[in-house]
């Protein structure tokens, strides 16, 4: 409700602002307004559940839709007719948007809920009168306040607490001197949208450090040795050596770009500034870490993912198609003891394909499930959506399959926000940056836990 007072209010100051003809002020009341408008969507997060459910259904309702044209046209052994193509085309192209809707309304819930719990435990620790961590509520509570108001209008007990933390965690090798640490609150909200946007960061092992420090990863390759049986007074033989050997996981710094927000905006309280940042800086850095995660070159940016895989010896694969064998041929070319924890990487327009292909018996190889939590499969394996892979295409490197819990993405605990007011005063407006570290590396010791298909040059 407050936030909708707010949107009237903005409206009718910006029309107000209009008739008095100031041109600035009708700039910085109508940024306001425009951002308060993005704010009362994520207002009505009540009904976030019911419309999740109903796309759940929507989607159900497609998927038995259509198979059930598939079935009747196995069942009677013909291929479609032009008339059903046509409806089966109309029905997967309103699948992938109720898909899409689905992927959208979870992010949304998984950022609410977290969000209100976080908000919920200051709430019980304020009416208990205590904090099961003190200090941390204390420094989340002075951040909030010297992101709202800068670090002049804030008491010296509060600015001391920042300033102790800059000192204290800050890592040698930031670029981010001279901003703050991000408190666990607002890294807990920034973790959720990172999740949300990024598909192979959520496929990945994670792992996160207190520190920047190189950390070398030991690797062993014991495969070509095997026990054995022996008879009585027989020597057990020779055996050859497991094969050791290390990867090193580094640290590098990314940054979110300057974020400008309006200081009237800045100036309400009802203003979520802790959300609103964690989701737009995410977003931002996840466009950069999402395209390290899948082809950066493990030099100068992480070890993407394709960069470190193999290429699966396959044949037959088409130029711009793929194949019920294809896919096959790539499952079992992965060693079965990562094959069992498997999981699919390819682009959304990779999976529209992938939906429409079926096995030998007819049936679609693509399996939704829109009744619980659980993930929809192809070919019995769970899969995961990034835009960064390839499409399909000549020499492209559409489709990955394997272990990813062997694919390590290190991330630097925390994060550094700076906080930037002359450099946009003549707008009445501050800037806010994130400084944050990561890496990434297969751990791969020679046995290929991920590979990936690709197709042919013209």
């Amino acid at each position: 409700m407050k936030k909708f007072v707010f949107l009237l209010i903005a409206c009718f100051a910006v029309v107000l602002t209009a008739l008095i003809g100031n041109p600035l002020e009708l700039l910085q009341v109508g940024v306001t307004a425009m951002v308060s408008i993005a704010f009362v969507v994520p207002a009505i997060g009540t009904n976030s559940q019911s419309a999740l459910k109903e796309a759940r259904e929507k989607a159900q309702k497609l998927s038995v839709d259509m198979k059930s044209l598939n079935d009747a046209s196995v069942s009677e052994k013909r291929s479609l007719t032009d008339d059903e193509n046509v409806k089966w085309d109309k029905m997967d192209t309103d699948l992938s948007n109720v898909e899409k809707e689905i992927r959208r309304l979870e992010r949304a819930i998984e950022i609410e809920s977290r969000a209100g719990q976080i908000d919920n435990e200051r709430q019980e620790n304020r009416e208990k009168g205590e904090s099961r961590d003190e200090a941390g509520e204390k420094y989340s509570a002075a951040f909030r306040s010297w992101m709202m108001s800068g670090i002049d209008q804030m008491q010296p007990e509060e600015r001391a607490l920042l300033q102790n933390a800059e000192k204290r965690d800050l890592s040698a090798g930031t670029a981010a001197s001279g901003g703050y640490v991000i408190p666990k609150g607002f890294m807990a909200k920034l973790e959720v949208a990172l999740l949300a946007f990024g598909g192979i960061y959520k496929a990945s092992n994670r792992m996160s450090t207190e520190t920047g420090n190189e950390i070398p990863w030991p690797t062993i390759n014991d495969t070509s040795n095997k026990g054995a049986i022996i008879g009585e007074n027989t020597s057990v033989g020779a055996s050859v050596d497991p094969t050791f050997g290390s990867i090193s996981l580094k640290a590098f710094t990314y940054s979110s770009k300057p974020i400008i927000v309006s200081n009237i905006l800045l100036q309400d309280s009802v203003f979520d500034l802790e959300t609103y940042l964690a989701n737009m800086m995410a977003e931002r850095i996840w466009r950069a870490l999402e395209e390290h995660l899948a082809t950066g070159n493990g030099t100068t940016q992480p070890q993407g993912l394709i960069t470190a895989a193999a290429a699966a010896s396959l044949t037959g694969v088409g130029v711009a198609a793929l194949t019920f064998d294809n896919l096959v041929d790539l499952l079992h070319s992965v060693d079965p003891n990562y094959r069992i924890n498997g999981t699919w990487l390819f682009n959304d327009s990779t999976l529209k394909a992938l939906r429409k292909i079926k096995d030998l018996e007819g049936r679609p190889i693509w399996q939704g499930n829109y009744t619980d939590n659980g993930p929809s499969m192809i070919l019995g394996r769970p899969y995961q959506i990034s835009q960064e892979m390839a499409s399909i295409g000549a020499s492209a490197k559409s489709v990955v399959f394997g272990d990813m819990s062997k694919f390590m993405v290190r991330e630097v605990a925390g994060g550094t926000v700076k906080r930037l007011v002359e450099r946009y005063a003549d707008l009445n407006q501050t800037g806010f940056l994130l400084f944050k570290r990561f890496d990434a590396r297969l751990i791969d010791a020679g046995t290929n836990p991920v590979k990936y298909l690709v197709h042919p040059a013209v």
